[in-house]
């Protein structure tokens, strides 16, 4: 009841307290250094005073050119019609010389509709044509030389009201520069208790009381908070919480206590909105009580000061802003890696909408273009027995090509069943009549290139790495003869070495592939996901455009078949290691095959002898034969004959036997 009859009363007594404290008399503190008062020009019409600032933005001035402190001056009447009042009493001491000194106010925000400063301002209006902020001038005219220091300005002049903020800028000339402050307090039967007893007359009657509190923010790295001492007991100790404001809500960034005889505290703070709290925390009252504690009066809200600011700029160390600086930075590259990350997701959904769905109806309305496989190419297929799983898998493939490719197969499993086909000589006609050479690298093709022999298990021998070794010499011929041949930067196919195909299947991991091969100019396909494209290689069709070609063919044999592969290798997982001898067996012993396989062939000699011939006339070797030296002579005189007869044929003497193939024997 008392609270509400002291605001009624205020508010019925508040002209003729604003009226009162037009007239706030001025008195000189400044002294020389001959102990007179300095001869002072003290101005306190505003708008002589604002038009006295000088004009433009000024820099903040350095703290250890002033001290300011602000307090309240209560006045309490005495058996007047005049309700008491609080005035700011502003007290300047200056470290320099200062000549002028500007003290104006403006107000930030008034929750009381009667304070004149911040909601009335006709009179001013009516005065000058516009609003001027109350504003003083503290002007020296003595000789600076003469004027002793410190500087001392001391006026209490600006009414003040509960609950309002107010915004002080001093200024200073010849420095040219500007201090600010927040200032507030709570009550005004709060700040001083005397205004209470005022008001309730009774001295049994108790009320909290809060400090004025002042904000000054001059400071770079860090943010001042002042407040007032309680004048009926001096040790009261203050506590003080600040708090920012962000869009969820708000986080107690400072919460520290203020003990007598320091009036101040500092902290560091980003820009940002703030709320700053100042009370005297007992056991009775806290600073926040929800709605319901309330409701049942359970919870008492301590009596505070409440100060609402904003910070334009960073107040942090110098390692607290670099963080800043950090946390900034890398706050922008997220979201410039989540933008980026947007933009790649977004293509990638673009790209696989065109090719899955755009394209193909594109190509759907498109008639398909008929291939007559009339062609009958002659295709070699070189692979290693790594197992009886892999070689059929690689039957089932050559199976697959001659019903359905229309493929002249040559594969050592149907060519080499005659025991009469020398097994060297097959290979190296082959790789001359074969129009295209596939070669199927597997998981033991590096170990046999490497060196390591292959338990034979089959009745001609393991024909790979001679073949390999012909392929290298046919392709170095070509390279040699060609060169690597360049199309827009990248290497192109050349027609010779379009003949070798390399080729892999889908259980094999691509490192089998050897590194010469896997850098070659060649064609390079995976079985079975790339037929499409091996059709359209064997039939000199161009797939460049779709990098497919569409057939009618039953894959289900090939795809029992690797599914067979797939299950052998995972029941026997040291299975590549029991398909080769060790290196005792490979020194110590000579195995029976290897030995039947040098043996000379006996069946048909005619054809054997017939066969050689054409061989030597096709490569330009000469037939070794089981002669004496007189046998040598007669060939070296049918050679002298020939050469002066002007036939000067080179030729070259095969040494060894057919199986010991070398690639610089080979031509293309």
């Amino acid at each position: 009841m008392s609270y509400f009859l002291a605001c009624f009363l205020t508010l019925i007594f508040l002209p003729f307290t604003y009226s009162a404290a037009a007239d706030c008399p001025f008195v000189p503190k400044t002294v020389l250094h001959s102990g007179k008062i300095a001869n002072i020009l003290f101005e306190s019409d505003s708008k002589k005073c604002t038009d006295s600032i000088p004009i433009g933005p000024l820099e903040t001035c350095s703290p250890e050119i002033a001290e300011i402190t602000f307090g309240p001056d209560t006045t309490i009447p005495n058996g007047t019609n005049v309700m008491p009042y609080i005035d700011l009493n502003v007290n300047v001491i200056g470290h320099e010389f200062i000549s002028d000194i500007f003290v104006q106010l403006e107000c930030l925000y008034a929750p009381n509709k009667e304070n004149s400063y911040c909601h009335n301002h006709s009179t001013p209006i009516l005065k000058w044509g516009r609003n001027y902020w109350p504003c003083r001038h503290h002007k020296i005219l003595s000789d600076p030389n003469e004027v002793k220091l410190p500087i001392i300005y001391e006026h209490a002049c600006f009414r003040m009201h509960g609950l309002s903020h107010y915004q002080m800028h001093i200024t200073f000339i010849p420095q040219n520069c500007r201090l600010q402050y927040t200032v507030t307090l709570p009550h005004d039967f709060q700040l001083d208790p005397t205004i209470a007893l005022h008001y309730r007359n009774d001295t049994s009657w108790k009320t909290g009381w809060s400090p004025m509190l002042t904000l000054d923010p001059n400071e770079k790295e860090f943010v001042k908070m002042h407040v007032t001492s309680n004048p009926s007991d001096n040790k009261t100790h203050i506590t003080m919480a600040v708090y920012q404001k962000f869009k969820d809500g708000t986080k107690l960034i400072f919460d520290d206590v203020v003990a007598p005889p320091d009036k101040s505290i500092k902290f560091h703070a980003s820009a940002g909105d703030y709320h700053a709290f100042a009370y005297v925390k007992h056991q009775e009252c806290r600073l926040i009580c929800n709605k319901q504690e309330l409701e049942i009066q359970k919870c008492e809200v301590c009596n505070h000061t409440y100060l609402n600011f904003t910070l334009f700029e960073n107040h942090l160390s110098g390692a607290q802003s670099l963080w800043k600086v950090f946390t900034a930075v890398m706050t922008y590259l997220m979201y410039l890696i989540l933008i980026l990350l947007g933009f790649a997701v977004i293509t990638a959904a673009g790209i696989y909408v065109y090719y899955q769905i755009i394209r193909p109806k594109r190509l759907a309305r498109l008639p398909p273009q008929a291939v007559e496989m009339a062609a009958r190419p002659k295709v070699l297929i070189i692979y290693s027995d790594d197992c009886i799983e892999h070689s059929a898998v690689v039957g089932t493939f050559a199976d697959l090509l001659q019903q359905h490719a229309n493929a002249q197969i040559m594969i050592d499993t149907h060519n080499l069943t005659d025991p009469s086909i020398k097994p060297s000589l097959w290979l190296l006609q082959a790789i001359t009549d074969a129009q295209y050479v596939i070669i199927i690298f597997s998981e033991a093709s590096s170990k046999i290139m490497s060196g390591e022999t292959l338990i034979s298990r089959r009745p001609f021998p393991e024909l790979f790495n001679s073949a390999v070794r012909l392929i290298i010499s046919k392709i170095n011929d070509i390279l040699s003869r060609e060169g690597i041949q360049l199309q827009n930067n990248n290497q192109r196919i050349s027609p010779a070495l379009s003949k070798f195909i390399i080729a892999r299947f889908s259980y094999t991991d691509q490192n089998s592939i050897p590194e010469y091969f896997s850098l070659l100019p060649c064609r390079r396909i995976v079985i079975p996901k790339d037929l499409g494209l091996l059709f359209g290689y064997l039939h000199n069709v161009d797939v460049t455009q779709q990098n497919s070609l569409e057939f009618d063919a039953d894959l289900a044999p090939l795809n029992q078949a690797i599914f067979t592969y797939q299950q052998y290798i995972f029941n026997n997982p040291d299975w590549l290691q029991s398909r080769f001898e060790s290196r005792h067996t490979v020194e110590d012993e000579i195995s029976p095959r290897e030995v039947t396989e040098r043996l000379p062939l006996k069946s048909d000699t005619d054809k054997s002898d017939i066969a050689m011939e054409e061989l030597a006339t096709k490569y330009n070797i000469s037939i070794p034969h089981d002669t004496d030296d007189d046998d040598e002579e007669v060939d070296v005189k049918q050679q002298q004959q020939q050469s002066q007869n002007g036939k000067n044929v080179e030729k070259y003497k095969l040494i060894g036997d057919l199986d010991d193939i070398s690639s610089a024997s080979s031509d293309d």
